[in-house]
């Protein structure tokens, strides 16, 4: 009973972490974001303490992101990035954001003129990973989920 109840657990995590793909093109930047997106969850003051010092934003413009518009943490990080980047107000990209949501950010992106490879793509990237914790919760969420799998594969035999 408690196998199949952390196997649901880890299925319901799998399910919240890929509801919300990045598809932004680079497997690291996606993995990056979602490991954003399981920090914040874990430790919200943190996160917008993170985002304060990394972007100067308030915590009502957070709430505004990720309440109202219903941005996940590692799009609100994405887009602040951009924005940085870009020299742009957070609205251009939240309006980009709205026309191509369904296609990801790589489409994003594209419409914002930046291209993969080039030195804004790499800037926004170095900017997403000096936010990204240290600890991969993606990895340990995926070695967990393997394991009960294999543990539940052993108990059929």
């Amino acid at each position: 009973m408690k196998k199949l109840f952390l196997l649901l657990v880890a299925g319901l995590c799998s399910i919240t972490t890929f509801a919300n793909p990045y598809l932004t093109g680079n497997k690291k930047l996606d993995r990056n974001l979602i490991n954003i997106d399981h920090e914040a969850r874990r430790d919200k003051d943190k996160y917008v303490k993170k985002l304060k010092k990394n972007f100067d934003i308030k915590e009502e413009q957070y709430e505004e992101l990720h309440l109202e518009r219903e941005w996940s943490p590692g799009d609100i990080y994405l887009a602040l990035s951009i924005a940085k980047v870009k020299k742009v107000n957070i609205d251009i990209v939240q309006r980009q954001f709205q026309l191509h949501r369904t296609k990801g950010w790589s489409a994003i992106l594209k419409a914002l003129e930046i291209k993969d490879s080039t030195p804004a793509y790499d800037k926004i990237q170095s900017t997403v990973k000096k936010g990204t914790p240290k600890r991969d919760y993606e990895e340990e969420r995926l070695n967990i989920y393997e394991k009960h799998k294999q543990e539940l594969k052993q108990d059929k035999k």
